[in-house]
């Protein structure tokens, strides 16, 4: 029986960016690895970022190995005690907090923040234009960690808050969710006095970020394709969203959201299903993996939910998984 996973953030199998990516590699010339690199990354990339959002320009970023490395640069340059955290968060924020001993609170407007302003990972939840606009106006630091902006299934991108007013917010994205996570570029936006501290921290842990990584998003974005990737992602959300319409209509105890951007679909167990054993009887009976959302909790608890990626897998395996996973659902329900 094959597996199939509806955990992990991967993109799989995509013929866009598969093309995008071999076109963008065919572009570079080897040269460019021959030399050291500028540590806040290719201007040329910078200035092409800086086009994505409103108010910025190329001095406002710094290219990351990664936006888990642009969290690890913020957090040892602040060295905050505690910080209000959005939850359910990404849990790689969660695992550096833990590691460099930063007490994870909820959210209040005297500290440090961190949150996910657009198409939260995993509930999908973008905050309202008003409340953007209040955060906007506080005087503490607002970390604004957004990796799915570009994927957004409405006629246009929401609005950042650091778009409203950059004072007092950084903004952390990259490439992983419309390029490739093997990539491992991220960029941080802030203003330049900031970045100009946050250059240390980048130069004591790597120097410079891949120049070669660079350059294939240097060249991916010359190739305009975002829109058709949307397009593509829309096209396997709708098929997830039909499927569990299809298994799930008459059932009471699992629910989950119309994602209007990302690439996860939140499902929620009733207080009648355990949803650990549903993912149990997943992964040893049927050989799908799903995710539990303990992990996405500084205090490790579940709330009985789990996160379905819908662009990993082919439309036939995604199809195959949701069935899966009804069937999983019923042998708890029905107490097998």
């Amino acid at each position: 029986m094959e597996k199939i996973s509806l955990a992990s953030g991967s993109l799989g199998n995509n013929p866009i960016l598969e093309r995008v990516l071999k076109e963008s590699l065919s572009n570079i010339d080897p040269k460019i690895l021959l030399n050291y690199s500028d540590c806040l990354g290719l201007k040329e990339l910078r200035k092409q970022i800086s086009k994505l959002y409103q108010n910025i320009t190329e001095e406002n970023i710094m290219i990351t190995s990664s936006a888990q490395q642009a969290l690890a640069i913020i957090f040892n340059y602040f060295k905050p005690k505690e910080i209000s955290v959005q939850e359910p968060a990404y849990f790689g924020v969660l695992r550096v907090l833990k590691n460099i001993k930063i007490k994870a609170l909820e959210l209040e407007d005297n500290n440090m923040i961190y949150l996910t302003s657009n198409y939260n990972n995993p509930t999908g939840k973008t905050l309202s234009l008003e409340l953007k606009q209040k955060l906007s106006e506080f005087k503490n630091i607002i970390i604004e960690d957004n990796p799915h902006d570009f994927v957004y299934f409405e006629e246009e991108k929401p609005k950042n808050i650091f778009e409203i007013s950059l004072k007092n917010k950084i903004y952390i994205s990259g490439f992983s969710k419309i390029l490739g996570p093997g990539l491992r570029v991220g960029y941080i936006i802030a203003d330049e006095n900031l970045i100009s501290k946050l250059k240390s921290e980048k130069i004591t842990i790597d120097i410079f970020t891949s120049t070669l990584c660079q350059k294939v998003c240097s060249e991916a974005l010359k190739q305009d394709y975002l829109k058709e990737l949307r397009n593509y992602f829309r096209n396997k959300r709708d098929i997830a969203l039909y499927s569990l319409e299809e298994h799930f209509r008459n059932e009471d105890n699992f629910i989950w959201n119309i994602p209007k951007g990302g690439i996860f679909i939140l499902g929620e167990f009733s207080e009648k299903i355990v949803g650990k054993e549903v993912i149990k009887i997943a992964k040893n009976k049927y050989n799908l993996i799903l995710e539990e959302d303990k992990f996405t909790y500084s205090d490790g608890r579940s709330r009985n939910t789990t996160r379905i990626n819908f662009v990993q897998n082919s439309d036939e395996n995604l199809r195959e998984g949701i069935l899966k996973l009804y069937k999983s659902f019923i042998e708890v329900k029905n107490g097998s």
